[in-house]
């Protein structure tokens, strides 16, 4: 009984306590509910403590009120939860899904949807001269050597498909902006 109330009481101090600001709780009828938590609760504890007899009688009846003082507020809150619902708080995670949303499209690459990075090398964002910026394994893809000059290379924008001259697809410049991002998010 009483890894009962350690176990509840780990509970709401992991889960329920952390979540208290996230959420709105109707607590209208909090008495109502810690009167229901202590008759369900006490009636255990006081046949525990009867059951006992002589010099661990009075030590069954402490530790049986510590149990109960532990356990009554904590199944309030769940009874409460269990019968009158969480109505989570508007906006509360939809600023972060937003940032999160905004922060995945800067950082992949428009043609083949990579996530940019600065440590694989095909996927290092480049940038091509009609401004669109693609990984470098996009930008590898769609090259071809020029007929007269094995040596010149043409790369064509998987986006908007015009074409440049590069003497390599390492001559395309790195695209900083974003490169510095992704140093800032570490990733």
């Amino acid at each position: 009984m009483y890894s009962l109330a350690a176990f509840s009481f780990m509970i709401y101090i992991f889960f329920v306590a952390p979540n208290r600001q996230k959420c709105e709780i109707d607590d209208r009828n909090y008495w109502k509910y810690m009167w229901k938590t202590l008759c369900v609760y006490s009636c255990p504890v006081s046949r525990c403590a009867i059951g006992y007899e002589g010099e661990l009688s009075n030590q069954v009846s402490i530790i049986g009120l510590v149990f109960i003082l532990l356990i009554v507020p904590i199944f309030t809150e769940v009874y409460i939860i269990l019968e009158s619902g969480i109505i989570v708080r508007r906006g509360f995670f939809e600023e972060e899904t937003v940032e999160d949303d905004k922060r995945s499209k800067i950082l992949q690459c428009g043609a083949c949807s990579t996530h940019y990075s600065n440590k694989l090398f095909s996927t290092i964002p480049r940038v091509l001269k009609c401004g669109h910026t693609v990984c470098q394994g996009c930008a590898r893809k769609n090259h071809k050597e020029k007929d007269d000059n094995p040596k010149i290379w043409l790369v064509t924008c998987p986006l908007c498909e015009k074409t440049e001259r590069k003497d390599s697809i390492l001559d395309l410049p790195r695209n900083l902006a974003i490169v510095d991002y992704i140093r800032e998010l570490d990733l």
